[in-house]
């Protein structure tokens, strides 16, 4: 695949127009840190050529311990009922949890900068709100039911 029909680079381009922290690890792989209302995310991007689907990972700043995986696998289940677009689920690779979408990129894998920001937008809103059920989950040691209980009732106001 030629540079130009690479997702990747209409990525790198709207990280730099936003001057976030990023560093593009490989052609089909770039990283960005991103600050968030509650923790700090490290937002992957990773093209996949042979399926042309673009992935968008965002990863929590809380390690999960091990005897927390059952729990949380349980946690992401309820939660991923709550969102229409992406899921929830524990990044193997570092046991972090993480917000995870998959793009489809047929054809000419032209990605628009407004879809990028869209997609960016809704992980980050969907991270924010459900941050403190996982939190609550890995170090509160709250029940999976409790916790997305908690998180999914919805504040009007300010405190």
């Amino acid at each position: 695949m030629s540079a130009e029909n690479n997702p990747i680079d209409a990525v790198e381009e709207l990280i730099q127009s936003q001057e976030w922290p990023y560093q593009r690890v490989n052609p089909d792989l770039l990283e960005c840190d991103l600050a968030g209302r509650w923790c700090d995310y490290r937002l992957l991007f990773v093209w996949h050529e042979a399926e042309r689907i673009l992935q968008m990972f965002l990863l929590y700043d809380i390690p999960s311990k091990p005897s927390k995986k059952k729990d949380l696998a349980t946690l992401m289940g309820l939660l991923n009922n709550q969102v229409h677009m992406g899921n929830f689920e524990l990044y193997a690779a570092e046991n972090r949890p993480a917000f995870r979408h998959g793009l489809l990129l047929p054809g000419t894998r032209t990605l628009s900068e407004s879809l990028m920001v869209e997609i960016i937008e809704y992980a980050l809103d969907m991270s924010e709100k459900y941050y403190p059920a996982i939190n609550f989950v890995i170090l509160g040691d709250r029940k999976p039911e409790e916790a997305a209980t908690m998180s999914m009732i919805d504040t009007v106001g300010e405190a």
